[in-house]
């Protein structure tokens, strides 16, 4: 086994640790007792010091390394060395192969023995997921003033069972008063059309599937809720999974939702955590690791963090409240696979959310495998774009035709108009970028290939 490992090739960090691993290995060979072992771990030291390479033959056999910890001794592979260990070393091989910049060997499996503690955690720990009590103003709403209401705020069209009235204002919610307190001192009173519909719905535990224009206030009608759900169940300890989980396409959405779910989490003693791929994910092993209420990710990261350590590491099997964010995006993208692997590791008993800007039919066909009888909640017309939104289609003769008629566009914009030009691949959108930089456009390009940091200046400068 050692002989089949590379050799290692010390870096200036692991250089500096073992300048003082060898002192403390060659104290100990100044003692009476030395053992064969012990002398290999000096020699393997001073070698690393010097700037050489080292093989993992010259280092110590584990089972000498295991007695030399045990009596006190000084282990030469420490975590600071950065060299690679092997299983009987380290419980989180995967973990760092995530963290070598190289190919994540990780399997995008939810471990089956997660399905298998979802049905035992459902059994053996009950939950409540119905809050809802309707305040006297609410339930004397009649059908046709409700009727009424819908058409004015929308028109909201509502179908499913048992479809509660409309609130008028948030204190007619239910929520603990912490969260009252916060949304008084930023001013929210009066909920938006969706927010006043699929908030009683959530909090009286439904499956909805939520449809309405981007900027309607979707992201409370789901995370208000959300930590009503969460805060009525015992805190998460240390290794144990989240409680709710937010999953979103892209790694800015997941930005934007985690600040407003880390705000609110705040007021209920709640801890979040914000997990993506193209960022270092140490830090989100360390604050799962710890014990989380609520994580919002993206599908990739969310699975790489329940696979590491063949599954031992995160389980779900204490997820009981589940959002789809911009649901449309994820099954186009081709993520529909990814989370049905993740739903089958959290409770039976969960309550689903899936929330989109539009939602074809066919698309609404795919979502409904994930909910159990939904109320659908639509502001506006279904699968229809914006009435803010303005569509022309320009027709060219080739594919050579296609950068002129962009630029004759772009000339076109008016005075400080930003211009957002989408393209169907990475390789696309690097080389329009230099096309347009070599014309002196000030451009900037984002995918998924980029480093976080480059995605975030990109947006930064969007925005400035």
């Amino acid at each position: 086994l050692f002989a089949a490992l590379p050799p290692l090739r010390p870096s200036k960090k692991n250089k500096s640790v073992a300048m003082a691993k060898m002192g403390s290995a060659v104290s100990r060979l100044s003692g009476n007792s030395i053992t064969a072992s012990q002398k290999a771990e000096a020699e393997a030291a001073a070698a690393l010091a010097r700037g050489e390479a080292v093989t993992l033959s010259q280092a110590p056999e584990p089972a000498d390394l295991a007695a030399s910890s045990a009596s006190g001794g000084t282990r030469l592979f420490e975590r600071e060395t950065e060299v690679p260990e092997l299983p009987e070393f380290s419980s989180i091989l995967d973990e760092q192969n995530l963290t070598r910049g190289g190919k994540k060997a990780i399997p995008k499996e939810a471990p089956a023995a997660h399905a298998a503690a979802a049905v035992a955690t459902a059994a053996a720990r009950p939950i409540r997921k119905s809050f809802y009590v309707e305040v006297p103003a609410i339930a004397a709403m009649t059908k046709d003033e409700v009727r009424a209401w819908r058409a004015e705020h929308g028109p909201i069209t509502v179908r499913g069972r048992k479809v509660p009235r409309p609130i008028l204002r948030f204190s007619q919610a239910g929520l603990p008063a912490a969260l009252h307190t916060a949304m008084d001192k930023a001013g929210f009173v009066e909920p938006t059309p969706i927010q006043a519909q699929a908030i009683p719905a959530a909090m009286m535990g439904r499956d909805l599937l939520c449809i309405a224009a981007t900027g309607s206030g979707k992201t409370l009608a789901f995370v208000l809720p959300m930590l009503r759900h969460v805060a009525d169940q015992p805190r998460t300890r240390a290794g144990e999974g989240p409680i709710g989980i937010i999953i979103a396409p892209a790694r800015e959405l997941c930005t934007q939702l985690y600040v407003v779910v880390r705000s609110l989490a705040k007021k209920l003693g709640l801890t979040s955590v914000c997990a993506f791929g193209g960022s270092n994910i140490q830090p989100q092993i360390a604050a799962v690791r710890a014990g989380v209420d609520i994580i919002v990710a993206t599908p990739g990261r969310l699975l790489d963090l329940i696979s590491l350590n063949s599954g031992r590491f995160v389980d779900l099997s204490r997820v009981s409240y589940v959002v789809l964010d911009e649901a449309d995006r994820l099954l186009d993208m081709g993520f529909s696979t990814q989370i049905e692997r993740l739903l089958s590791g959290t409770r039976p008993d969960r309550q689903t959310i899936m929330c989109s800007a539009t939602f074809p039919r066919v698309m609404e066909r795919a979502a409904k495998t994930f909910l159990t009888a939904p109320l659908q909640i639509v502001v506006g017309a279904r699968a229809k774009v914006a009435d803010t939104v303005e569509q022309k289609l320009v027709i060219v003769q080739s594919d050579a035709g296609r950068l002129d008629a962009l630029l004759v566009l772009l000339d076109s914009a008016v005075g400080d108009d930003q211009v957002l030009i989408f393209v169907d691949t990475r390789d696309a959108a690097d080389a329009l970028l230099r096309a347009l930089i070599d014309r002196e456009y000030v451009a900037a390009a984002l995918h998924a290939g980029m480093d976080q940091g480059d995605r975030l200046d990109a947006i930064s400068s969007f925005k400035a």
